[in-house]
């Protein structure tokens, strides 16, 4: 122990005072708490080293696996049993190849002559179910309608899912054997999201008269980024280029194959683009970025309230009267052709 003696001699000749005070300080106690402080500090120190230990390891180590398994989880198949079509429909099973490897199943209707034949593309894991309301509108405008699943997806056996890849080997198929079952109607596409995006990337570009693209996105990139940030409340999206990276790894493809926007300029027939005002996956921003690069004749629906959904079901009226007029007017058959007189 260190004890400090000061004297104290008060200045205060007119109270008379002549005392002195000893004061005594114990300096070992004075010290404690800056002792103390630095343990604190040093406790904290390793602390954070070990947690800074066990960051790396997880970023190191686990997170390359954990990266892996959301790709993983993002194109696994999503197949599932559908069964007969609606029997008051009059559709009818049906199931023809792709070069994409798969058997492809699914429904078709015949329709009435001179109303054109439209083939239907569901989304992401879904199915031709997501497609059987679309059918029953132009079903019942007398126009032959095939419904069917994707690669990977309800029926149609498949590895992966590839964002569009083999899916577009799937719609050529698709649109083949309509032309095949209808060989005097001119032919449309009604593509929603995934089926859109596989209908532009149709290589060669798609032989038809009409194509409609439901929430269809410019790049994977974005759609990709687009879907992390959704999902993480407005974080993560760092993380796209980490998934994109295993489409080299998985598929042997690039991002860059991946690409619509870079494509739809190929594809001469008439569009009409359509996208939700509210859609987080595919934002207007980006349907109006589709549009732009696209060749006329050109169309754009932007459904005011819409997120990334049905959009039948949302404006059935609307829908109605844009994409059903749209069709109406690209499929009709040409007038004849006038003979000259003698």
């Amino acid at each position: 122990m260190f004890v400090v003696t000061t004297i104290v001699k008060p200045n205060f000749p007119e109270e008379g005072l002549s005392s002195i005070e000893f004061v005594t300080c114990d300096i070992t106690r004075a010290q404690e708490p800056a002792v103390e402080a630095r343990n604190v500090l040093s406790l904290r120190k390793q602390f954070l080293l070990k947690l800074g230990a066990w960051l790396f390891f997880f970023l190191a180590i686990l997170g390359p696996a954990v990266i892996w398994s959301i790709g993983s989880a993002y194109c696994a198949p999503a197949n599932r049993i559908i069964g007969g079509p609606p029997e008051e429909l009059g559709m009818e099973s049906v199931s023809f190849p792709s070069e994409s490897g798969a058997t492809l199943f699914g429904w078709f209707k015949r329709g009435e002559p001179s109303r054109g034949a439209v083939v239907l593309v569901h989304g992401i894991r879904g199915d031709r179910l997501q497609m059987l309301g679309r059918a029953r509108l132009l079903a019942a405008e007398g126009m032959a309608v095939l419904l069917f699943d994707l690669q990977a997806h309800g029926e149609s056996q498949g590895n992966a899912i590839t964002f569009g890849w083999l899916e577009s080997r799937d719609v050529q198929a698709a649109v083949k054997w309509m032309r095949a079952a209808c060989p005097n109607e001119k032919v449309g596409v009604i593509g929603s999201s995934l089926g859109g995006a596989a209908a532009v990337l149709a290589s060669p570009p798609l032989k038809i008269e009409a194509l409609v693209l439901e929430a269809v996105f410019p790049t994977i990139e974005q759609a990709t980024s687009n879907r992390i940030e959704s999902n993480l409340w407005g974080i993560g999206g760092e993380l796209s280029p980490l998934l994109t990276l295993q489409l080299k790894f998985r598929f042997g493809i690039s991002a860059k194959d991946l690409h619509p926007i870079d494509k739809i300029g190929a594809v001469t027939c008439p569009k009409l683009i359509i996208g939700g005002g509210k859609d987080p996956y595919t934002p207007p921003e980006e349907t109006q970025e589709l549009l732009l690069a696209a060749k006329v004749p050109r169309e754009l629906w932007i459904v005011p309230d819409a997120g990334h959904q049905d959009f039948l079901a949302v404006a059935p009226e609307e829908y109605r009267h844009r994409v059903v007029t749209f069709l109406k007017v690209h499929l009709k058959p040409d007038p004849p052709k006038s003979v000259p007189a003698r």
